[in-house]
């Protein structure tokens, strides 16, 4: 990345990520720091092109701690209201950036096949941030209560469909990459306050990721140590997978679930300024396979991008 403004948001993201993981009591979870609306039906969007924020910017988006999940420009709002009702409704506010990304074509090749990416910034505002402003005229808020509802058993469904050798045996859940397999222990072993089918779904959304990453899928390095960098990068590539599969299905997401991981975390984020972008980008691409290989979750999440 060699914008600096869409340098200056990853830090910005990463900074605050960062921060939260730092001033954590010892032997405590991470609370996600990020709202609880789902992808798919409560997804983070721009209500006037339909756009579903996905990879970084679903960070972002679900970083803001605005509880509503839309947002626009300010030419978006001069477009349908006019210059003088768009100041109004901005003033005083500030944008959030979100990063803009397009493969446009190669104008050395004239067949037009070769394409290459492009990123840029734009700024947006939040709908919760509008002076005065009817939020009805975009249509409903979704909130978490109007997000999808995972079906009992969808998580294991998707695994099915997906072709996953699960097995439920021992005490600790694991993606064994020679094998191929996923070891999970039983549904009952998660009961929590009543929430162990939650807890479980999240904790195989995690292995799930962890699966999409076999040298036959997606390829990703698997093969660290415990506790090295590399490893705790791909923990941080699966909790994210974990979060944003979980929001697609409507899964409410309680945290990180492996608190030992923190500390390598950190040293992750301060070692690398992209390691949070580029987690977010491979988790992304983790939860497209799942969705576009899966029936369960294609069904729950076809809007999301």
């Amino acid at each position: 990345m060699k914008d600096a403004k869409i340098e200056a948001i990853v830090k910005e993201i990463t900074d605050k990520v960062i921060a939260n993981l730092e001033n954590l009591p010892k032997d405590a979870k991470w609370s996600k720091p990020w709202s609880s609306n789902g992808v798919a039906f409560g997804a983070h969007h721009n209500p006037i092109t339909g756009t579903v924020y996905s990879g970084f910017n679903w960070f972002i988006t679900n970083f803001s701690g605005y509880d509503c999940n839309q947002w626009v420009t300010f030419n978006q709002l001069v477009t349908k209201f006019g210059r003088d009702a768009a100041c109004k409704y901005v003033k005083g506010n500030k944008t959030t950036g979100i990063i803009h990304f397009k493969m446009l074509k190669d104008s050395r090749d004239a067949t037009g096949a070769t394409l290459y990416p492009k990123m840029s910034q734009y700024r947006v505002f939040n709908v919760e941030q509008l002076n005065d402003f009817d939020a009805s005229v975009f249509g409903p808020k979704s909130s978490v209560t109007d997000a999808p509802i995972i079906p009992e058993n969808g998580v294991n469904c998707m695994a099915k469909q997906l072709g996953v050798d699960l097995k439920y045996t021992g005490n600790r859940a694991c993606f064994i990459p020679s094998q191929d397999q996923i070891h999970m222990p039983t549904v009952e072993s998660f009961i929590d306050g009543g929430t162990g089918r939650d807890h479980h779904d999240s904790t195989l959304l995690h292995e799930i990721t962890h699966w999409t990453g076999h040298k036959s899928r997606l390829n990703r390095n698997l093969k660290n140590g415990f506790g090295s960098k590399d490893y705790a990068f791909e923990e941080l590539v699966a909790e994210l997978g974990s979060a944003m599969a979980g929001s697609i299905m409507g899964l409410p997401y309680e945290g990180l679930q492996h608190d030992e991981y923190i500390q390598n975390w950190i040293e992750v984020l301060q070692g690398d300024p992209s390691a949070l972008y580029e987690a977010s980008k491979l988790a992304n691409k983790a939860v497209r396979y799942m969705v576009e290989n899966s029936k369960e979750a294609s069904e729950m999440g076809s809007k999301a991008a």
